[in-house]
């Protein structure tokens, strides 16, 4: 019966032939006869292997009819396995080191990678800050545009009733418009109703700023002539003014930066309409400025570039007052 193990073939087979190289035979002349002191020290690496033995797996053995050539296998196979076991140690130890899953050049890239997203991570806590202050902002310009809303409501109520408390009032208003109307010609610039005379201030004003532009002075002029006129139509016993009002649009002020809100932006506006028609002979004691930002629209649902356009205005009405 072949040997399922190379290593314990060669074991077996080198133990038989030492075996027989050492049994006394009359055929061997030259052999010597065991002395005690050899069967002590073979009777002791026997005993001192003994457990290594019991602790190994079964194994195949090539049954031998001698029986001390049998011990003598297993005597040699356990004083070898030391050495099969000092030799795994050093296959182990010999053994080529780990090669690394992340070159350095692969570290020092993601490193530099992390700094850039810590950077970034920052940079968004930076913006969203900002967009909180923003907000903010945004409530609070939202609540004093709904107060003055309802300041702005309460005093046309009032308006509304003293009209009709004074009919004559009203009525003098529709007779000076209408001949404002006659006295000016058609423009895309501005247009007189009923009541009030509305200008156009992308036409009139340097836009974001409230500045009279050249063209809009040419155009201002015409419109100072006939107010002019028009103020020598009223009683000299009537208290009256013109008031200029100076609406915009619902859109935030993105590029313009010198006005915190619409309102200001508003009232600019007014205000350099009033101070031109004041400087072409109006008394200043006769004109008043309100700025109304965007509480009275013209076009309450604006979405179209038209009608915040037609939402950005400068209306001027005749307004009494008491004593």
């Amino acid at each position: 019966m072949k040997p399922r193990h190379p290593v314990l073939g060669f074991l077996i087979s080198f133990s038989l032939s030492a075996s027989l190289i050492a049994q006394p035979s009359s055929e061997s002349p030259l052999m010597e006869p065991a002395t005690p002191q050899s069967v002590e020290v073979a009777q002791t690496i026997q005993e001192s292997s003994a457990p290594a033995v019991e602790k190994k797996s079964a194994m195949p053995v090539m049954p031998v009819e001698a029986t001390g050539i049998q011990q003598n296998v297993f005597s040699s196979a356990d004083a070898f396995q030391p050495v099969l076991q000092a030799g795994q140690v050093s296959a182990a130890a010999v053994s080529p080191p780990a090669v690394p899953l992340i070159s350095p050049e692969c570290n020092t890239w993601i490193q530099r990678n992390q700094l850039e997203l810590d950077k970034l991570q920052v940079y968004v806590a930076e913006v969203n800050q900002r967009l909180e202050k923003l907000r903010k902002e945004l409530h609070v310009g939202d609540q004093k545009r709904r107060q003055q809303a309802v300041l702005i409501d309460f005093f046309e109520q009032e308006l509304q009733s003293l009209r009709k408390r004074h009919p004559e009032q009203d009525e003098l208003t529709q007779t000076l418009f209408a001949e404002l109307a006659s006295q000016l010609p058609e423009s895309p610039v501005f247009r007189v109703e009923s009541d009030r005379l509305v200008l156009m201030t992308d036409f009139i004003l340097i836009f974001g700023r409230g500045e009279v532009s050249t063209e809009g002075k040419t155009r201002l002029q015409l419109i100072a002539n006939a107010l002019l006129k028009a103020s020598e139509m009223i009683p000299a016993e009537v208290n009256w003014r013109w008031r200029v009002e100076g609406h915009s649009d619902s859109q935030p002020l993105r590029s313009i930066t010198w006005f915190p809100s619409n309102w200001e932006l508003s009232a600019a506006r007014a205000a350099g309409v009033a101070r031109y028609l004041i400087g072409q002979g109006i008394p200043a004691q006769r004109v008043r400025v309100a700025a109304l930002g965007s509480s009275k629209p013209v076009e309450p649902n604006a979405e179209t570039k038209d009608a915040h356009w037609r939402n950005r205005r400068v209306e001027i009405h005749l307004v009494f007052e008491k004593e």
